[in-house]
């Protein structure tokens, strides 16, 4: 891989999406947003009302598609600037939030051109490791220009720190960062192991968010326009779909050219926020409103997952 180019993303009058100030939250809901010392102050001056405060909304996680907001070209990887912060300026300001973004073409290729499509590396590999961070660390400081620019609060979490499963600490942490009005934001990237490095997905990354969280909803914002399979006539797609109904979907393998298995596995992580009751929806990233209408309730492109509980029919559009 060599150099990283930027797609320009200079807002115009034609935009569809404006892109929103760096400015204070204004809440739109009870639970606001305060520092930790501004906490005795507001107290004093609306004691009634500081249970609401000491009460927040569940969080929300969105997990963003690396294919999504990069490509690759001519050995080159591409930030899809303008895609990027027309899907940061859906993100909910009102509520508390989790964002995990994939590596797309800034990661992908390297595992293809140096064999981990396993996701495993050896403890020889370590001049490789260091390139593709490199390339990574470039999209996670994109990620968080434009989460800032859109008004949140980002805070990046380390994978060194998160590992393959937040630990209690890590959940207690990620807590306080919330509470204080943060957006905890982690990529997908490498974790250290005994005998090399390993590849976590930021698949994984966003539903070991949402359970530790107990988020009410986990959004995946992908390059398609939701789940289909090659068996069905005319691929039509998925408006819904059990869990339970997953394990027929034969059409739906698991990507060859893809280290953290494409949407195949992304369905199986998926399938673990739904399983535990958390609202799960598979969405048309390409729109300027579709991530922004599935969080707020309202019809979108994609798929959702329903737990076993629910419904176990398949919805097709």
């Amino acid at each position: 891989l060599g150099l990283t180019l930027w797609e320009s993303a200079a807002p115009s009058a034609e935009d569809s999406t404006a892109r929103r100030p760096l400015t204070a939250r204004k809440p739109t809901s009870s639970w606001l947003w305060l520092r930790h010392d501004d906490l005795s102050d507001w107290n004093q001056q609306n004691p009634t009302d500081f249970s609401a405060l000491m009460t927040p909304p569940a969080p929300v996680a969105v997990k963003l598609g690396g294919s999504l907001i990069s490509r690759a070209t001519a050995g080159s990887a591409i930030l899809l600037e303008k895609r990027l912060a027309e899907l940061c300026a859906q993100l909910p300001l009102d509520r508390p939030l989790f964002v995990a973004h994939g590596t797309g073409a800034f990661g992908k290729p390297a595992a293809i051109e140096f064999g981990y499509l396993d996701r495993t590396l050896s403890d020889d590999m370590g001049r490789v490791v260091s390139h593709v961070n490199h390339l990574l660390l470039e999209l996670e400081l994109a990620v968080y220009r434009q989460l800032e620019f859109c008004g949140l609060r980002p805070f990046r979490i380390s994978l060194l720190e998160w590992s393959r499963v937040p630990s209690t600490q890590m959940i207690h942490q990620l807590e306080l960062l919330i509470m204080r009005g943060h957006t905890p934001v982690v990529g997908g990237g490498f974790i250290v192991t005994d005998t090399g490095y390993e590849v976590l997905s930021s698949d994984d990354i966003v539903v070991d968010a949402a359970l530790a969280l107990r988020a009410s909803d986990v959004a995946f914002a992908i390059n398609a326009s939701g789940v289909y399979d090659d068996t069905t006539p005319d691929h039509r797609i998925y408006e819904s779909i059990n869990v339970a109904d997953l394990a027929r979907l034969n059409g739906i393998p698991d990507m060859a050219g893809d280290c953290t298995g494409g949407i195949a596995a992304k369905l199986r992580a998926a399938a673990r926020a739904a399983s535990a009751g958390i609202r799960t929806f598979i969405v048309d990233g390409r729109s300027s409103r579709n991530l922004g209408d599935a969080l707020t309730g309202r019809p979108f492109q994609g798929t959702e997952l329903l737990g076993s509980a629910k419904d176990a029919s398949c919805a097709a559009l």
